[in-house]
């Protein structure tokens, strides 16, 4: 990420019809070549606008990472919707243990709790977070639809 540029690719007609090409192979690689040649190696940093908060998160399960997570995130969200759950994926028992206190607070019911709301998702692609947005808006130009 740089403060400095940004940028966007749109491949094809005026008027809705495939090109037959799916986005990742008709636009990606302009924007990525464009990037690379365009983009600072290492940009400045900026400082988070407010309102924004950053979680480590993993990133299969969306959840916060435990130490046991292959892989980790350092996330944007929307103040407000960040995790509050630990990745049950990589936090085995001890997730249940652990997240019952942070649960209370993102409305997911502790362990032997029933559900707030019925079919309420705790998926990134269903939250309020800017990583939902940006999907749930490519996916509608790409005819996806989100829960």
């Amino acid at each position: 990420y740089t403060p400095e540029l940004v940028s966007g690719v749109w491949v094809g007609f005026d008027q809705p019809r495939s090109i037959g090409l799916p986005g990742a192979k008709a636009a990606l690689p302009a924007w990525v070549n464009f990037m690379l040649a365009s983009a600072p190696v290492r940009p400045p940093d900026f400082p988070i606008p407010k309102g924004i908060v950053m979680a480590v998160i993993d990133p299969d399960t969306g959840g916060l990472a435990t130490p046991q997570c292959p892989r980790r995130m350092d996330v944007p969200f929307l103040r407000g919707t960040e995790p509050h759950q630990l990745c049950a994926l990589h936090g085995g028992g001890l997730a249940s243990i652990i997240a019952p206190a942070s649960a209370a607070a993102s409305g997911v019911p502790a362990p032997g709790q029933p559900p707030s709301a019925p079919g309420a998702s705790a998926s990134p692609a269903a939250s309020g977070n800017v990583f939902g947005a940006v999907g749930r808006f490519f996916g509608s130009l790409f005819g996806h639809s989100s829960p």
